[in-house]
């Protein structure tokens, strides 16, 4: 997400975690989560 990528992570936590139920979970959803969770341990959104 951009605004991460520009150092304004509370606010990019903060749209990704309102954002999230619009997100549809296809297979391509599932298992990219399950890679970002492994290989940078990536936790779900509170």
């Amino acid at each position: 997400m951009l605004t991460s990528l520009h150092g304004n992570v509370d606010r990019a936590e903060a749209l990704g975690t309102a954002e999230a139920s619009l997100i549809e979970k296809d297979w391509f959803v599932k298992w990219l989560w399950g890679d970002l969770q492994a290989e940078f341990r990536f936790l779900p959104p509170s």
